[in-house]
């Protein structure tokens, strides 16, 4: 029945027709307006020795094994781009993407951010690292009027300032390049 409705539709037909009708009788039926949302990818791998997969790509990975030794693999599929709306007590798939495997997140979901009917004014995107991007960021919070969250790496020097803000909250705080200084009242102290 799926089958022969959708048979007819191309990809780009599907994925507009999802973002526009899916995701808003989704809310509808839920009775609610999300405020916060996840933007985030997921791989879909096939099988690399067939290439009947219609705007597949082809990624080689390398990852270390429990040896230590890096190994490469090779993985032909897609991605898919999801905006999940968040309720009281689950979420919502109310927007997606989609591409060849070897497109990058933000590339893929560029778009679906900027025009994304189920974000408004005040809400709040939390994305992965694949999204970090000043350009965008700002476009978002200027013209969307969205806050944006990136969790943050624990070698990235916004994780050592917001460690070192917590732990020291009526203190200013200064970061040079290898080291920190804490200023009070009547002291510097290096550490």
């Amino acid at each position: 029945m799926i089958r022969n409705m959708l048979g007819d539709m191309t990809p780009t037909e599907l994925i507009h027709w999802y973002n526009c009708y899916v995701g808003r009788a989704y809310l509808k039926q839920a009775n609610y307006q999300p405020s916060i949302h996840i933007l985030d990818c997921t791989e879909l791998e096939v099988n690399i020795e067939n290439e009947n997969y219609e705007g597949s790509g082809i990624v080689k990975e390398k990852k270390k094994d429990a040896k230590g030794s890096v190994v490469e693999k090779v993985k032909r599929g897609y991605k898919l781009g999801s905006l999940r709306s968040l309720l009281e007590d689950a979420g919502i798939i109310t927007s997606i993407a989609f591409g060849a495997i070897h497109v990058h997140d933000l590339t893929l979901c560029k778009e679906l951010l900027m025009t994304s009917p189920y974000q408004k004014p005040g809400d709040m995107i939390i994305e992965d690292r694949g999204f970090l991007d000043g350009e965008t960021i700002t476009k978002l919070k200027q013209k969307r009027k969205v806050d944006v969250t990136i969790p943050l790496r624990s070698d990235m020097l916004a994780y050592e300032d917001s460690l070192l803000t917590a732990y020291h909250p009526n203190e200013d705080i200064f970061q040079y390049t290898s080291r920190t200084v804490v200023c009070t009242e009547n002291t510097t102290s290096g550490s």
